[in-house]
């Protein structure tokens, strides 16, 4: 990997990318910090977000959400 002095940088920016974090909660973690390592001034998080369950959060006609989690029906208004 080239390196830059902060001159060289002066007019560039730096983009970091990652994916594929699959829910890992110490991935992410490692991801925010990638920022100060690799002195990135964007950090980018692309697909594969999720561990292995997407949950829908469906809005209501009250306002608010219902939400279906291993069999649970819970009802959620939105917080200011």
């Amino acid at each position: 990997m080239e390196k830059f002095t902060k001159e060289d940088r002066k007019d560039r920016t730096v983009l970091f990318f990652a994916t594929d974090l699959h829910g890992s909660e110490r991935c992410y973690r490692k991801f925010l910090n990638a920022a100060k390592i690799y002195k990135a001034d964007i950090l980018v998080l692309g697909g594969d977000l999720t561990g292995k369950t997407s949950v829908p959060l469906v809005e209501q006609p009250d306002g608010t959400f219902k939400v279906t989690y291993l069999g649970i029906d819970r009802k959620e208004r939105r917080r200011a």
